[in-house]
């Protein structure tokens, strides 16, 4: 008798991380005490297998990479001890990089008002006027405005690429830590 043929179902198309993927983070349950997760956590980032790695201070236990762009994140990780130890995890954005940002922002906007100025008096000097808030009546809402529907489409992407990025470290952790997830 012949097997029936066997029905192949399309495989669904990977999707992108959206700002709907930014549901709660599973918890972990592993058998290890803090001290012994911190010590295999090291072992596994000297060996490349746990980017960014690093003990911090109480209440956290431990933070590793939660990458995302172009606000960097970190996950960081909450120890429960007791018969186990549980480990709940949030992530954070890197307040650096939004100063980095910031500055980056304003320093290239700000002495473009004079540059711009500065050039279209001396090319045009019959008609351009003489004023520069005249240049920055125009100049500036031309390259903020766009800024106010930039950075909050950037900020919800950093946030879902982060979350995805936490889920595929929560994986990783899971699997040096021996451990099984809860939620």
């Amino acid at each position: 008798m012949q097997a029936p043929p066997l029905e192949s179902q399309p495989a669904e198309p990977p999707t992108a991380p959206t700002a709907a993927a930014s549901g709660p983070l599973p918890t972990l349950e592993t058998p290890y005490t803090p001290d012994e997760i911190l010590r295999r956590l090291d072992t596994a980032a000297r060996r490349g297998r746990m980017a960014g790695f690093q003990p911090e201070k109480p209440p956290a236990l431990f933070s590793v990479e939660a990458f995302a762009a172009p606000f960097e994140h970190k996950l960081l990780a909450t120890a429960s001890p007791g018969a186990s130890t549980r480990l709940t995890f949030r992530t954070v954005v890197l307040h650096k990089v939004l100063w980095i940002y910031a500055a980056v922002i304003v320093f290239s906007i700000w002495p473009g008002t004079w540059l711009t100025h500065s050039m279209l008096v001396s090319w045009f000097p019959s008609w351009y006027p003489v004023e520069e808030w005249k240049t920055w009546a125009w100049y500036l809402p031309l390259l903020i405005l766009p800024l106010l529907w930039l950075l909050p489409k950037q900020w919800k992407k950093s946030r879902a690429d982060a979350h995805a990025d936490a889920l595929a470290q929560i994986g990783k952790l899971a699997r040096e830590l021996d451990a099984t997830t809860i939620t």
